[in-house]
């Protein structure tokens, strides 16, 4: 009895560091209220009657779009605009920033998320395809999709994480208990503990990553991901569990270099963009950038998601060198990345997610410094590698032979190969395409 009180408080007390763990980092939806609520139906039924469906490709994608502060919602925004695309897309999020997204998006139907599998929403769609990573900005998308199953012809997972541990987190409420029961009952084939599964894993690793419960939940005819690193850490979460679906790999677009790029300004300017988390190694660019600027004026960017708090939290802002900005729109985003010489986006490892940062600065001709880690290392010499372990010398020096000879015509063959046209040829033959076998 009293090693199981012991074990009751300690669960007690990581549920607690859970929920401190996502309090400010996960965003999480407001229940509307019922006349909110009738609001919203009231304004997809009036969408729905005011644009009838288009007649090109036909297919709905269920997702964030922005402003949610999640580098998928850009992704879903940006990379599913085709010429003869005209995709039904539901979302979360307030009715203005889905009138917003309409106007950007004319080839689209962007409705509220309630409205997925209204009477005459998914008849004519060749797909459903949800996206879906590893935080609370999918937990409603995810409910959603799992009501409408049988419509919408192929129901398609483009999984952007193989590691979904703050999603089922935040489905949970941080609750320990429901949490662990939760992946006991999805993985009663391997051996783990609570913690196990918030503690860095690497790709030998037997931890749980979370797909099982993903794929019994959404019942998908076929995953899909962005790269080779992350389809076998899918594969190895559901060996030994049957009724896996076929898995393909596409890849995150760089989209084409965009005309007139401005060149940086005299002083050299070094950024990081996104995310200040665990595992980016931020420490080491600290010291890599201290060790730069004893050699020459030089300027540390950081721009990304809640960037100013951490900034703040760790002293960050009163260095003179670095500069920061906090949840800048993508719009200013993008002029950031522009005004940079190099970026630096290094990882001591991943769970074969994609970077979305690292394809828009390969995109402004930007050179990048990444780690030789998950699927950054399929990019080959696109970018500049270091290893996961490099210290703050080896990056200083990566980084001054980046700032010395910032040529970047070795970068061509990714550009061609992961333009956006050849993703959306991709997309298009991996829906006409039967699902191929793992």
């Amino acid at each position: 009895m009293y090693f199981f009180n012991r074990m009751r408080a300690f669960e007690r007390s990581w549920g607690r560091s859970v929920s401190r763990l996502l309090t400010g980092r996960s965003w999480r939806p407001p229940e509307p209220e019922p006349a909110e609520a009738a609001r919203r139906l009231a304004w997809a039924e009036g969408a729905l009657a005011g644009k009838g469906p288009g007649d090109g490709l036909r297919f709905a994608l269920v997702g964030p779009l922005p402003p949610a502060a999640t580098g998928i919602a850009h992704f879903g925004a940006t990379y599913f605009q085709a010429p003869g695309w005209a995709p039904d897309v539901y979302a979360p999020g307030s009715l203005d920033s889905l009138a917003a997204q309409a106007e950007r998006w004319p080839s689209a139907r962007v409705l509220p998320l309630e409205a997925l599998g209204a009477p005459g929403t998914l008849d004519a769609d060749v797909a459903c395809v949800l996206q879906m990573g590893n935080s609370a900005h999918h937990v409603e998308t995810l409910a959603a999709f799992t009501r409408v199953r049988g419509a919408g012809g192929r129901r398609i997972v483009y999984l952007h994480d193989a590691q979904l541990v703050r999603l089922w987190t935040a489905r949970f409420g941080s609750d320990p208990f429901r949490i662990r029961r939760f992946y006991r009952e999805h993985y009663p084939d391997r051996t783990f503990g609570l913690m196990d599964l918030y503690m860095p894993q690497d790709a030998e690793s037997a931890t749980p990553r979370g797909i099982r419960p993903l794929v019994a939940l959404t019942a998908p005819d076929l995953l899909v991901v962005n790269n080779a690193f992350c389809a076998d850490l899918v594969r190895r979460d559901l060996d030994g569990w049957g009724g896996a679906p076929p898995i393909r790999q596409l890849f995150h677009p760089i989209p084409a270099r965009p005309n007139g790029v401005q060149q940086p300004p005299r002083r050299r300017r070094v950024g990081h963009f996104g995310a200040i988390g665990n595992g980016k190694r931020i420490e080491v660019l600290l010291e890599a950038m201290g060790q730069v600027t004893a050699q020459e004026p030089a300027t540390l960017v950081l721009a990304g998601y809640e960037v100013g708090r951490f900034a703040h939290r760790h002293g960050l802002d009163r260095l003179p060198w670095i500069e920061i900005h906090d949840s800048p729109p993508d719009d200013r985003l993008t002029a950031l990345m522009e005004s940079v010489d190099v970026g630096v986006q290094m990882r001591s490892q991943t769970q074969g997610e994609s970077s979305g940062v690292v394809a828009q600065l390969l995109s402004l001709g930007r050179p990048v410094i990444v780690s030789r880690t998950g699927g950054f290392a399929e990019l080959g010499d696109a970018v500049t590698m270091v290893d996961p372990e490099a210290g703050p010398r080896e990056v200083a020096e990566a980084l001054e032979a980046a700032l010395r000879d910032p040529h970047d015509a070795k970068a061509g063959d990714v550009l061609r190969s992961h333009g956006l046209e050849a993703f959306h040829r991709a997309f298009e033959a991996l829906l006409d395409a039967p699902g191929s076998g793992r």
